[in-house]
């Protein structure tokens, strides 16, 4: 949840440091990718085995220009705004975290790894149908 002017990569470099900054592997073209070896563990280290090396093989290199970039708008300050703080995040440090979820609407503590989306995938299915359609997904049954 960047601010305006602010660049992703200014945010990170701005927190304390995680595992991120040492698996991230840089190439002289300007991409960079994350160590094969230690992604599972930064992104999906509440899923099984399996599941996190068919994660880690979804991952492709990722150009940096655009961390440099500052933002030019937030939606954040006109709409409203659910943050997600996962507190067994090994790639975004919970202090930036704090920062962001400071800055939403409403925010939200889930024991999740970075991966959320996947390690708390009927919890975040939930979080969007309610933030959708303002009610609670019920289970079927």
């Amino acid at each position: 949840m960047p601010d305006r002017g602010e660049t992703a990569l200014g945010l990170l470099a701005g927190a304390p440091a995680t595992d991120l900054g040492a698996s991230m592997i840089g190439d002289p073209a300007g991409t960079t990718t994350i160590d094969p070896k230690a992604a599972g563990r930064l992104f999906h280290a509440q899923l099984g085995e399996e599941e996190r090396a068919r994660h880690t093989t979804e991952l492709v290199p990722q150009r940096m220009a655009p961390g440099h970039q500052p933002t030019t708008g937030a939606a954040w300050h006109q709409r409203p705004s659910t943050y997600v703080i996962c507190t067994e995040d090994r790639v975004m440090h919970p202090d930036l975290q704090h920062r962001f979820a400071t800055r939403a609407t409403r925010a939200i503590t889930w024991h999740s790894d970075h991966g959320v989306f996947a390690s708390h995938e009927d919890e975040t299915i939930g979080l969007l149908h309610q933030l959708a359609t303002g009610s609670l997904l019920t289970p079927a049954g």
